[in-house]
């Protein structure tokens, strides 16, 4: 298979539409190469709202135990796919 620029376009909308919802914050604080790329879509600002509802709530994502093991703190995650498709991973099965 020879990859297009049609290829290109698609792998950036998906990280575009990726980023501009709830995994972008979490893209925004993750540092490194991911952080680097969410800082072309996102500003820097957009991570003080604070984590999303699905953390806080559903707590769903990120989970750190407080000193005191009574207490939790939630805050966005990214999966290892959304991981991937920011980066741009894809597969090629031969």
């Amino acid at each position: 298979y020879k990859f297009t620029a049609e290829d290109f376009r698609s792998s950036l909308l998906q990280t575009t539409y990726l980023l501009r919802t709830l995994p972008g914050r979490a893209a925004l604080l993750s540092g490194g190469i991911i952080g680097r790329i969410a800082r072309e879509f996102l500003q820097p600002n957009e991570v003080l709202d604070g984590p999303s509802v699905e953390a806080t709530f559903a707590r769903k994502g990120l989970c750190v135990n407080a000193e005191d093991g009574e207490n939790e703190y939630w805050d966005d995650d990214l999966t290892e796919q959304e991981k991937a498709t920011i980066c741009g991973t894809y597969i090629m099965y031969t």
